[in-house]
């Protein structure tokens, strides 16, 4: 009967013979089998062990792949963790959304030479910055699917967005009532326009009440409840030598006015009027915002605990998403 294949042994014996430099023919001899045999069952080791070094550098090359995109994902949550913060300023118009939005505009993962010449094209750099940016975002959700990070990213935003709302409810409701209290005192608004440099200081004023308004909550919630403001007049000799009514609010110039009888009456006015807004609004107001810097600020802790790195590389590891090269 005709032989067709080498048993293991032969093989492993052709394989050194072969790489010890003889030829096919002598091959055959030395092991006693018919030269066609040896070379067919050596050329199927070959193209099987090309096969196997193949899979092992793909191997390879996913891991290094895999590992570059947990990094990735890693720096994303290191940078939205660093810039998520409890709403900064009552000037901030930006929604949660927006917010999140615009941070992914940075070069987040470095992949801009920043001594390179500029680029006509610097704009579809950016773009593909802030595109990447937001897919590897996206990635950190799927794989953060297991804990409650979504959660607390939804909660820090509603909690911003609630805050955006009640500052615009602050502004309408402190604006009319010092504007209802100008009419009733019969002092006309434009006595306080044209005795300042500002064009608006109702709204510029009701604006500085409201700043610092939420930078007493931040630093004394209780406080900011029931008085928070420290209104002052004081006179000074302006540039053209004229005497000039300053209005301070916290240390801080809000209003200059040429006539001083105007300015007492609306230093009384605003007086009234924040006693007022912390009698009436307390409730619809004040503890809402209050509320909304817990909320904020305790979002902000879950994900520092969240996205820390020692807890999230291993969260990543075990789950998937669309973007993992495997």
């Amino acid at each position: 009967m005709k032989r067709k294949d080498l048993t293991s042994a032969e093989l492993n014996h052709v394989i050194e013979l072969r790489q010890a430099g003889k030829n096919w023919t002598e091959i055959g001899e030395d092991i006693g089998i018919d030269r066609r045999i040896v070379q067919r069952g050596y050329k199927f080791w070959e193209k099987d062990q090309s096969k196997q070094e193949l899979a092992a550098a793909r191997i390879n090359v996913v891991g290094e792949v895999l590992k570059e995109h947990i990094n990735n994902i890693v720096k994303i949550a290191m940078y939205l963790n660093f810039k998520l913060v409890v709403l900064p300023s009552p000037s901030m118009t930006m929604v949660s959304k927006a917010f999140i939005t615009d941070l992914w505009g940075a070069d987040i993962l470095g992949q801009i030479d920043l001594y390179r010449p500029l680029s006509i094209n610097q704009l579809r750099e950016n773009e593909f910055i802030h595109r990447s940016n937001e897919l590897l975002f996206k990635s950190l959700l799927d794989h953060a699917q297991e804990s409650t990070v979504s959660k607390s990213l939804q909660e820090w935003g509603k909690a911003w967005d609630n805050s955006l709302f009640l500052f615009q409810k602050f502004r309408d409701e402190t604006t009319e009532m010092i504007r209802n209290f100008l009419s009733q005192d019969k002092i006309n608004v434009e006595q306080v326009v044209d005795g300042t440099e500002k064009e608006d200081p109702i709204s510029s004023i009701v604006e500085d009440i409201l700043r610092s308004l939420w930078n007493k909550l931040l630093r004394d919630p209780e406080g900011a409840k029931e008085s928070w403001v420290k209104l002052e007049l004081r006179d000074r000799i302006n540039d053209q030598y004229a005497v000039q009514t300053e209005i301070k609010l916290d240390d801080n110039v809000v209003l200059k006015l040429m006539n001083k009888n105007v300015a007492v009456q609306l230093i009384r006015i605003l007086e009234m009027s924040i006693a007022n807004i912390c009698k009436l609004h307390k409730e619809t107001i004040l503890d809402p915002l209050h509320n909304n810097i817990i909320i904020m600020g305790k979002a902000i802790g879950n994900l520092d605990e969240l996205l820390n790195p020692i807890r999230l590389r291993p969260m990543i590891i075990r789950s998937k998403c669309d973007m993992c090269p495997i």
